[in-house]
């Protein structure tokens, strides 16, 4: 059996998941490396006791033992972890674009092209193949590093990333999540370059990034009537993927501040909202009339008077 570890995974589509099981032993040197690469994949996880798969565990094994960009960094028993040295970052920015519009069956075949640079390029649906004039066609020719760093992200929540990116020309800003159109991303300009403030530097893009948080925000909301990218920058990327196309002089500055917001999240905030008003109205409308019913039954009542009266006594 083989398991794979990865900051993506619950976003990866079924569909390249898929592509990767049957691939991975299929491909040659370095090229399963990339192919996991860009599912954000880092730890491969294969047990030898299992049995059921079409896979032979043997061969598996020699391929990552002999492949060097897989190192082995655990083993007990029949439990082997591989460390993916070629796998991306759940954000990075990418100077190349290459058309693609065979769907992710056929990424495997596309990575182990000249043209492919792991890392800088992008592989893209055929109807955005006119937004990628900008980016350099020749492999090699600028790098990502270059064109479009992404400096630092964070993950704020599921939904919500921030990324601040230094960049001296367009490039494309890819995020290692399932392809929809509720993902928007909002640009704006910064004063300041990032400070690089956070770690877990990536060395095949540049990327850093913080430790992943799960803040609720609900002031979020007011995502909902801001001015996001056009939709027409929204690409499907390396089969499964997002990507939007950025230029920072649209924005007058080579700093920009992106935020990725899953809008339907918003929504739900408004939807909960509405939900807790309604509740604390409820809530609210009993306890006015539990208080008026007291009332009522203190002033109908005979008796209250004359046992809140002062007693009487007669001297004999």
């Amino acid at each position: 059996m083989i398991s794979v570890a990865s900051r993506a995974a619950p976003g990866l589509s079924q569909a390249f998941g898929a592509v990767i099981e049957e691939n991975l032993s299929a491909r040659a040197e370095s090229s399963a490396s990339r192919l996991l690469g860009l599912a954000n994949i880092r730890h491969v996880v294969v047990r030898t006791d299992m049995y059921g798969t079409e896979l032979d565990m043997d061969d598996v094994l020699s391929q990552l033992r002999s492949d060097s960009k897989f190192r082995q960094v655990f083993e007990s028993g029949p439990v082997v972890v591989f460390e993916n040295l070629g796998a991306l970052p759940r954000v990075y920015a990418a100077s190349r674009s290459i058309a693609h519009d065979e769907g992710p069956s056929g990424i495997p075949e596309a990575i182990e092209a000249d043209d492919y640079v792991h890392g800088t390029t992008v592989f893209l649906a055929d109807d955005k193949r006119e937004q990628s004039n900008g980016t350099p066609s020749v492999p090699g020719e600028r790098s990502s590093r270059d064109e479009g760093r992404v400096i630092q992200f964070s993950q704020i929540n599921p939904t919500k990333f921030e990324v601040r990116a230094s960049a001296n020309g367009p490039f494309w800003l890819v995020f290692g999540e399932s392809f929809d159109r509720g993902w928007k991303a909002y640009v704006s300009p910064i004063t300041s370059p990032p400070n690089g403030e956070n770690r877990n530097d990536d060395p095949l893009t540049g990327t850093t990034s913080a430790a992943p948080g799960n803040r609720f925000t609900p002031r979020d909301v007011h995502y909902l009537a801001g001015d996001s990218l056009d939709e027409d920058l929204h690409a499907l990327a390396n089969g499964y993927a997002n990507a939007w196309y950025i230029d920072p002089e649209d924005f007058g500055s080579s700093d920009v501040e992106i935020t990725l917001f899953f809008q339907p999240q918003g929504f739900y905030y408004v939807g909960l909202a509405f939900s807790i008003l309604s509740i604390l109205g409820l809530v609210t409308f009993v306890a006015v009339r539990i208080r008026r019913a007291r009332r009522r039954a203190q002033g109908s009542n005979p008796l209250m008077p004359a046992l809140s009266a002062s007693p009487t006594y007669t001297r004999v």
